[in-house]
């Protein structure tokens, strides 16, 4: 368990980048930060996750409404948020029986400083 923080009650996956542009402009390194960020970083939380969530405790991964949209130049954010939804799908299930509930919350446009550069 990490040090001084005892038991966690809800944890919110909210880390992302946002690379939006058309798939033959997207470089290996794009895909892999993207992945790292928006996939890997999730992951490391959900882990943390199964150690130090208290019973009946709450996951929220924070989506986004555009993996129903197929928007052109979304291919690659779109692909990691999919995996965000596979993982909130299945570990709802590896989760339940501790009575902890995992939820995809999937949001429309946020104006931030990401979406005002994109």
């Amino acid at each position: 368990m990490l040090a001084g923080f005892g038991r966690w009650d809800i944890l919110v996956n909210n880390a992302a980048i946002a690379i939006t542009k058309p798939f033959g402009q997207i470089s290996e390194a794009e895909f892999d930060l993207s992945f790292a960020v928006n996939v890997k970083g999730v992951f490391h939380g959900l882990q943390l996750a199964w150690e130090h969530l208290a019973e009946g405790g709450r996951i929220i991964t924070i989506s986004s409404s555009t993996t129903v949209l197929m928007l052109p130049g979304y291919a690659l954010y779109d692909a990691t948020k999919g995996a965000v939804e596979q993982f909130t799908r299945i570990l709802s299930r590896e989760f339940g029986p501790r009575g902890i509930t995992v939820n995809a919350v999937s949001p429309g446009a946020t104006e931030t400083e990401t979406y005002r550069d994109g």
